[in-house]
């Protein structure tokens, strides 16, 4: 005599990764800057587009929006105005095709230098899981941020300075540096950072930047699992 059993499919966890795809800069005075065929990563259905925006230039003048591919981005986290620095994150959910698209920043007035990291997630929630960010003036940044088990995090960072070094430099600490940008006539560093992490923890996002009277803005992101 034979017995049914069930047949029972292997438990498989979701976990998301991400990628460092690519970066750019322009230091000539615009309110919108276009990156043309800017690379965004191996496409996949899941592929969601992150893109780290540091910026700085004289006036009021924040970071008002992003497109990736002609479509709109959200606005993850924002630093706000610390002197002529800012900074923010946007992303861009199911960019299943293509390795390159035009990314375009809007700002409400001009800047005199922007850059930009671009990264891909695959395997996310389509929406965030937590942000932060800090800014001062002179301070080294430190966003306490959430993350999942098996999610990862990004941050970006950025210093204006009062007057240009070559020695000017910053760190990440907690976090993998990807890319760092120093331009300006070396009166701005930037840098992005991103990690994946196997278990849920809180990360001390922190990034520091040497030289003096530097207006310092940060912000972070993390994402669970989908």
């Amino acid at each position: 005599m034979t017995f049914p059993f069930p047949v029972y499919s292997p438990l498989k966890l979701s976990v998301a990764s991400v990628s460092f795809a690519s970066t750019n800069e322009d230091e000539v005075n615009r309110t919108n800057y276009t990156f043309s065929s800017q690379g965004i990563g191996t496409a996949a259905a899941d592929r969601k587009v992150v893109v780290v925006i540091n910026a700085s230039g004289a006036g009021t003048n924040d970071i008002t929006g992003c497109t990736i591919g002609g479509s709109a981005a959200t606005e993850e986290q924002s630093s706000g105005l610390q002197g002529e620095a800012r900074n923010a994150i946007y992303s861009l959910n199911s960019v299943s095709s293509g390795t390159t698209a035009d990314i375009v920043v809007t700002q409400s007035g001009n800047a005199g230098v922007i850059m930009i990291a671009v990264f891909a997630v695959y395997g996310a929630s389509a929406t965030k899981n937590a942000s932060g960010t800090q800014k001062g003036n002179a301070i080294s940044p430190s966003i306490s941020l959430a993350v999942p088990a098996n999610g990862v995090i990004i941050a970006g960072s950025c210093a204006a300075y009062s007057s240009g070094s070559a020695s000017n430099s910053m760190t990440f600490t907690n976090i993998t540096e990807r890319v760092e940008y120093l331009g300006d006539s070396n009166g701005f560093v930037a840098g992005a950072a991103s990690d994946a992490y196997e278990n849920a923890a809180t990360i001390s996002v922190d990034s520091a930047f040497n030289g003096s009277n530097a207006a310092t803005v940060s912000c972070a992101v993390s994402y669970g699992p989908a």
